[in-house]
């Protein structure tokens, strides 16, 4: 399993590179430690078939998010067996969030994220920041460049497009969403309504804009 072991290191070596997030790692890390337990057991030594046909026999046992992020595990993988490095086209679309943003609202962001520092812990920080990323890239993907294009409508989409499935999860998700707009509306960016929107308790009475 030298060859194995030694494969999956460069990728990792990559995501760290390019700034992947602890927990796109840490997915990346227990896939490739699940799929060597595999092959050790089997005493198989690894292709991308036997990979792909073990990922398949799991799909049950996985959840969604799991299971939608299985071809870029696999992908990268057989990247680094076949030609030693990632292939541009399984770079495209798969930095992070963040990175993929739109510069002015990259630096939203980053301003918002200063303004949090007398609230929040550090250790809280890279989750706000992700929460953010995730919100301004549903913006980006439905035509928004910038603050002043946002939209009511659009925030009730977004708030019933979240993938999170408890309402705890979301709740915790939605509430950073709403210290980001509430921050913008303090920055003359957008109206105080944008903020009220998100909240649990009005949500469902808000019809009218503010």
């Amino acid at each position: 399993m030298d060859l194995y072991d030694s494969n999956v290191q460069k990728v990792m070596d990559y995501l760290k590179t390019e700034n992947y997030s602890e927990g796109t790692i840490s997915g990346y890390k227990v896939f490739y430690r699940e799929l060597r337990e595999f092959l050790v057991k089997e005493n198989k030594s690894y292709s991308s078939e036997k990979a792909f046909a073990w990922a398949l026999g799991m799909v049950d046992d996985w959840n969604d998010r799991r299971n939608k992020y299985v071809p870029a595990y696999l992908k990268k993988l057989n990247d680094i067996y076949e030609t030693r490095e990632i292939k541009e086209e399984h770079r495209i679309g798969t930095r992070p969030v963040y990175q993929r943003l739109l510069k002015p609202f990259q630096e939203i962001i980053t301003d918002f994220l200063e303004d949090c520092q007398g609230t929040y812990s550090k250790g809280h920080l890279p989750n706000i920041k992700g929460r953010c990323a995730r919100f301004f890239m549903f913006l980006q993907k439905n035509g928004v460049k910038e603050v002043s294009s946002i939209t009511y409508e659009l925030i009730i989409e977004f708030h019933k497009a979240d993938w999170h499935q408890t309402p705890n999860v979301q709740g915790m998700y939605e509430a950073s969403i709403r210290s980001l707009l509430f921050y913008l509306y303090r920055q003359g960016k957008c109206t105080i309504g944008f903020s009220l929107l998100l909240d649990p308790m009005r949500f469902k009475k808000v019809l009218v804009p503010f």
